[in-house]
């Protein structure tokens, strides 16, 4: 009798053992797949954020063909009537602020909306960049989770044959004991 005992400890310390591996691995399935939605996250607010980077991009872009434009409304052309001479002295025809200063107001904003695009597209550049960088590890993270999964998976199939393997084996030790 005290050999069919220590048989079954050995049978309970053996499937105490794959309870806790089971256990094991199932945390770290479930830890894995938190920081996967975590990263999942982080990739859709980089991709709102480079959104809104591209969206206000657009925008400068567009008040800055718009400032173009009233520039090149606003410089003095020269008469293209013949035989009319151009207008001397510090105002023309078609000069609508006399002192001038307009067209110089007009170039430094012209000025300023280039560098703030070029600041824009720069970091829009960067937050793409990350984004790219964000997708790799959270695909990465997915790849792992599914190796752990199927890992997990073939460990639980692996577990089932080996107790059914014991269930016999302790079945036919206890058959030939009586």
């Amino acid at each position: 009798m005290t050999r069919l005992a220590s048989i079954l400890w050995g049978l309970i310390a053996l499937l105490l053992i794959c309870l806790a591996c089971s256990w094991a691995l199932q945390r770290r399935s479930v830890a894995a797949e938190s920081r996967a939605q975590a990263l999942g996250v982080e990739r859709d607010a980089a991709i709102s954020k480079a959104d809104q980077e591209a969206t206000g991009r657009k925008a400068a872009e567009a008040a800055l063909i718009a400032a173009r434009a009233r520039v090149a409304a606003a410089r003095p052309t020269k008469p293209t009537v013949p035989g009319v001479p151009p207008v001397s002295g510090g105002a023309s025809v078609a000069d609508p602020n006399p002192s001038g200063d307009l067209v110089p107001a007009l170039d430094d904003l012209v000025a300023k909306l280039d560098t703030k695009i070029e600041s824009l597209e720069r970091e829009n550049g960067d937050l793409r960049t990350a984004l790219d960088r964000s997708m790799k590890q959270t695909r990465a993270l997915e790849i792992a989770l599914d190796a752990q999964k199927s890992a997990t998976t073939s460990s639980k199939w692996l577990g089932r044959i080996q107790g059914f393997a014991i269930g016999i084996s302790v079945g036919y030790v206890g058959g030939k004991l009586k």
